[in-house]
């Protein structure tokens, strides 16, 4: 059944959020939802108590030390005689299982993490998978429901189980009837057989009720939207019937990752089911954000349905690709700047990107990087987008000579746009020629005659023919006058004449 304490906190949440703060984006009320009624061990709220604690993928710790009863948040023993450790090599489910090695020939307790709740009368149903690899020299065992202490268990154990399959993961469940509980905690009593051995146990589930086996029903209507360079939202339609005190299981993969996971396997986020085949979410709410994705990849996803007692539903799948990040950077290709030492000449550049995961980075580089400038090194995104962003690029050259350096634009995820900076310092003013030394400084360079003037000025470009080609009136500074001739022109600004040579 669902829980309807769960229903009715998230329904308060909800309209709390929605009088009071409308401003929270969806991320967050989903992250805090979660953070209230989540699937941590320790609480009581849900109707399968131990939630990833007890595939040993969650916080709870695995504590070697003697305990009298039960602890919130880790595994403990009763007595020194029981080794218990995290295994990591034999496992049946995710990444952990628990290690539990008795020496003595009497039963002792294991208890799981204690879970704490109102006073509640229900029957409870403890399950578990165990394995062993010797069938003589190993461990026999039992399991009960009690109430964290050495007191208050069920008058009815299972049987002692003695290894019945080598090598083998073997599901146990015990159902403690109808019974009125405040604290409670599972219990496994271990002793050895022969010279002992190794018990290994996963996937340990508590839950309401007597033993589940049947599946929930599956969520419907998969869908992927808001593609980034680095990011897929995944929704999808929850079963009408509901999740029967469990949740979602979402697992990714560059290919459609077909194996389903384990009959009552527990997952946590990171867990492989198959090779490449990762798990993504693991929660109650139908949607999630899957970030840190690689640009312009397509992924598949498979969404299952799991109930109180890690039944697992058939899945339905999606996919989506992510953006390719680029970069682009306009209005030069490789530009020449011509100037005299001492007078600094500038260039206009536009920079834009798009699917960006991170701002937009410029850079000078090479042997004469310190005679260029630009006027901003770094462009925020907003959104994964860089709008036209006008950068302006200085040459103030402190030596004669030819300059060389390289501009560079970046961001993490896209491929890097260069170009090259070319720059000539001479004595004199540059590519003009001078006709009167009290005349202003005119210069050409790729396609363009350059020249600082006030505002208002009257410009006249001819050619050696005479034959006018341009006229323009001068803003204030920087004057960038494209020009489609090539060879001598001559340049007129009001009554001064510059030749220059394009």
């Amino acid at each position: 059944m669902q829980n309807i304490n769960r229903y009715i906190i998230r329904t308060w949440i909800f309209t709390i959020i929605q009088s009071r703060m409308k401003k929270i984006t969806l991320i967050k009320f989903l992250m805090l939802t979660i953070s209230l009624v989540g699937f941590g061990s320790g609480v009581y709220g849900q109707t399968s108590f131990l939630g990833v604690d007890g595939g040993f993928e969650g916080t709870a710790t695995i504590d070697n030390s003697v305990e009298a009863s039960a602890q919130l948040g880790k595994w403990t023993k009763s007595s020194a005689s029981i080794t218990l450790s995290d295994e990591t090599s034999i496992v049946r489910t995710g990444a952990h299982s628990l290690n539990i090695n008795n020496s003595a020939t009497g039963g002792k307790r294991i208890w799981t993490p204690l879970i704490t709740n109102p006073s509640t009368t229900s029957s409870i149903t403890l399950q578990m998978w165990t394995l062993e690899t010797d069938g003589s020299n190993t461990q026999s065992w039992l399991i009960n429901i009690g109430n964290g202490t050495m007191t208050g268990e069920g008058s009815i154990y299972t049987s002692w189980l003695p290894t019945s399959a080598v090598n083998q993961w073997v599901l146990s469940t015990y159902t403690r009837s109808a019974w009125t509980f405040t604290d409670i905690a599972g219990i496994i009593n271990s002793k050895k057989i022969g010279t002992g051995g190794n018990l290994y146990v996963d996937d340990v589930c508590m839950y309401n009720g007597d033993v589940d086996t049947t599946p929930p029903d599956a969520p419907t209507a998969a869908v992927v939207s808001n593609p980034t360079s680095h990011s897929l939202d995944i929704s999808w339609t929850p079963p009408t019937t509901g999740v029967d005190g469990g949740g979602y299981l979402v697992v990714r993969d560059t290919i459609d990752p077909t194996t389903a996971p384990n009959p009552n396997g527990i997952y946590g986020v990171g867990n492989t089911i198959s090779a490449g085949m990762t798990v993504v979410y693991q929660g109650v709410n139908p949607n999630f954000s899957d970030m840190t994705l690689t640009a312009s990849r397509k992924y598949y996803y498979r969404i299952y349905t799991y109930d109180k007692a890690y039944n697992y539903s058939s899945a339905i799948s999606v996919n989506g690709t992510t953006y390719d990040p680029s970069i682009a950077l306009t209005d030069l290709t490789n530009p020449d700047l011509i100037t005299e030492v001492g007078t600094p000449i500038s260039q206009v550049i536009n920079v834009s990107g798009v699917n960006l995961n991170t701002d937009l980075g410029l850079s000078i580089t090479g042997n004469n990087a310190d005679q260029f400038s630009l006027s901003q090194y770094s462009v925020s995104q907003f959104g994964g987008i860089v709008p036209n962003t006008l950068i302006t690029i200085t040459y103030n050259p402190t030596a004669v000579g030819t300059h060389v350096a390289i501009l560079t634009s970046t961001s993490t995820g896209a491929m890097a746009v260069t170009r090259i900076l070319n720059g000539t310092a001479s004595k004199g003013v540059g590519a003009g020629i001078d006709l009167d030394k009290n005349m202003l400084k005119i210069y050409a360079s790729n396609g363009t005659v350059i020249l600082n003037a006030d505002a208002g000025k009257s410009v006249e470009i001819f050619n050696v023919l005479g034959q006018e080609l341009v006229q323009r009136v001068t803003i204030e500074g920087l004057n960038i006058i494209p020009v489609s001739a090539t060879g001598v022109l001559l340049v007129k600004v009001d009554n001064q004449i510059v030749k220059v040579i394009l």
